[in-house]
């Protein structure tokens, strides 16, 4: 229709605009057009004509009409029908991987705390076989012959010895079945027994040998830390699976509103023309099928009559017909013409995002350290993307860094965007802060993951495009998570990655700050959270295109001074022997990093 489209682009209620299928229905609505068009000639103006141009052009009309209904099956139900049930398919297997990655998970959990039960079970038991030993062996080891047993004298001793009772774990009841030992002597015996082993019990060990029970430690932990290594698996999987899910629920969303009218706008009309609605559309296209019906309807009856009157002989007798002509009325049709019309498809990016708070086909939360500090508070004002201030519940207010994230410093571009964000997120909002290993950062900073009712909000920002993943060890419990989801973000082209997916984006870390044209000095500044290496950068003067190299590292805030000539105390030189700077024109300073890209000019 006169502007070039893809090969294959999405219109109309998610329909495939594919240039093959749309040029055979045109084709096919130009021939039926034409054919109608010689049918009402015929009709109207050929009546006498002969039969078999009649039988032609029925013939015709109805492989035509044959031909559409063709086109329509093949280019809009049978795909429509295949695409849609391959997603519902392929959704149907992600949700299951997702169940069974969760009963996994699940399964793991149980494991992990009956191994935890398990190892206290076995120190305990090999406590209590250790406290046996050592008593049966202090009984073993005290003698009755050199033991002090009150009215029990040499003689009785001797008597005992003879019936094999030495020591005192040989005392029993049977003491007092012996010839000499009355009641009181048999009392005696045993409160003798009892005190040794009351004294015994006091002096037990009330732990186990270090290196026993480093060995039952080390044994169990092994078991753990392989169940939470498989844990993590079916954790990363699952937040696949999530992604998956999205993107498959994303395809079947195409087909809403998916019918027979759409499918013949787009095909006729590209999508592109507004003039067009779609009951305008269904008329237009209804009122040729109509036409079609009819004028094969007529040839019906025409090209059968014809056929007879040619199979008949023709009679010897002249006869003489006379033909009354009737008034047929004839309709006009108007066709106004259209002019043409140029799309441009202008891809908007959407700034505001709503955050995603059902994330229960991938728990993300899972990678946020377990045994660790937990804090609440009130989030008090936001500084910028990825920093917040927070009262804490004791009443003290700290600044908060987001762990693993970096969001646009100010002045480069989604500044605003990913500020707002993230003041949408959690301004005014109590939320649960989750450390990781460090405590600060080197500004004092609290490092910590942010939790706002079933929001993660590290993670949605990274989503919502307004961040990108950055590790910074040894805080990378969440990592690989947030990794995972920049590269589907990344692919989606939202936020900060709309205008282009290579190379990734690069926040200036370091930016002009002042140019003096007159001391010939430019003052470039640090302003990120890590040093900066200078390696191949390049400060220019745009108007003269004055190059100069630089070199060296400039750390976390720190001003660079950077002279056109010689150094002048502290600062760079860049060794012009004259002035570069245009002082009566407009002559910006524009800085380069190592890959040529433009990170700040003034």
């Amino acid at each position: 229709m006169g502007a070039v489209m893809p090969k294959n682009a999405i219109f109309n209620g998610g329909l495939s605009y594919d240039l093959t299928s749309s040029r055979l229905v045109r084709l096919w609505l130009g021939l039926e057009l034409l054919l109608i068009l010689i049918s009402f000639i015929l009709l109207f103006f050929m009546p006498e004509a002969a039969g078999w141009l009649f039988l032609v052009v029925f013939c015709a009309v109805l492989l035509t009409l044959g031909a559409g209904v063709f086109l329509f099956v093949r280019y809009s139900l049978i795909p429509v029908v295949k695409d849609k049930r391959t997603y519902i398919t392929e959704r149907s297997k992600i949700l299951k991987k997702v169940s069974k990655t969760k009963t996994e998970i699940s399964k793991i959990k149980k494991t992990l705390a009956t191994n935890q039960i398990n190892e206290n079970q076995e120190i305990a038991k090999a406590l209590q076989k250790i406290h046996k030993e050592y008593i049966e062996t202090g009984l073993t080891g005290e003698k009755i012959e050199t033991g002090n047993i009150s009215g029990v004298g040499p003689k009785l001793k001797e008597k005992l010895k003879a019936n094999g009772i030495i020591s005192a774990a040989d005392i029993g009841l049977n003491i007092q079945n012996l010839e000499g030992f009355g009641k009181a002597k048999v009392q005696a015996l045993l409160n003798w027994k009892e005190s040794v082993l009351s004294q015994l019990e006091s002096t037990k060990p009330d732990k186990l040998p270090d290196i026993q029970l480093s060995e039952i430690q080390q044994r169990y932990k092994r078991q753990r830390d392989n169940l939470t290594k498989t844990r993590e698996s079916h954790q990363l999987r699952q937040t696949e699976c999530g992604l998956e899910l999205e993107a498959v629920n994303r395809n079947l969303s195409r087909f809403t509103g998916v019918n027979f009218i759409n499918y013949l706008r787009t095909n006729l009309f590209g999508g592109i023309n507004n003039r067009f609605s779609q009951s305008a559309s269904a008329a237009i296209l209804m009122s040729v099928i109509g036409l079609g019906v009819l004028i094969y309807g007529a040839f019906g009856i025409i090209s059968s009559r014809a056929l007879l009157v040619a199979s008949v002989p023709a009679p010897t007798l002249t006869s003489t017909i006379t033909h009354t002509p009737t008034q047929i009325p004839t309709s006009t049709v108007t066709v106004s013409p259209s002019s043409t019309i140029t799309s441009t498809i202008t891809l908007t990016p959407s700034i505001t995002r709503t955050p995603t708070e059902d994330l229960s086909f991938y728990n993300v939360s899972d990678c946020l350290p377990k045994n660790t500090l937990f804090q609440k508070g009130t989030v008090v004002q936001i500084v910028d993307g990825d920093t917040i201030q927070v009262r804490l519940e004791d009443g003290n207010t700290y600044r908060v860094r987001y762990i693993g994230v970096d969001a646009p410093e100010s002045e480069r571009p989604y500044y605003t965007e990913s500020k707002k964000a993230n003041s949408d997120l959690v301004l005014n909002k109590e939320i649960i802060l989750v450390k990781d290993v460090s405590e600060t950062d080197q500004f004092d900073r609290l490092l910590r993951y942010v939790i706002v009712k079933n929001i993660f909000v590290n993670l949605e920002l990274v989503k919502m495009g307004f961040a990108v993943a950055e590790t910074y060890p040894p805080d990378v419990a969440c990592a690989d998570t947030f990794s995972a989801i920049q590269n589907v973000t990344r692919g989606s082209q939202i936020g900060i990655w709309i205008a282009t997916q290579t190379p990734e984006p690069s926040f200036a870390q370091v930016v002009i700050i002042s140019v003096n044209k007159s001391a010939e000095y430019v003052d470039i500044k640090n302003v990120g959270n890590i040093d900066v290496n200078l390696g191949d950068w390049k400060l220019v003067s745009e108007k003269g295109n004055q190059s100069c190299s630089l070199s060296g590292t400039i750390n976390v805030g720190v001003t660079l001074r950077i002279w056109a000539g010689t150094a002048q105390g502290a600062g760079y030189g860049c060794g012009f022997g004259t002035s570069i700077w245009n002082n009566s024109e407009s002559d910006p300073a524009v800085l380069y990093n190592a890959q040529g890209v433009e990170v700040s000019r003034k």
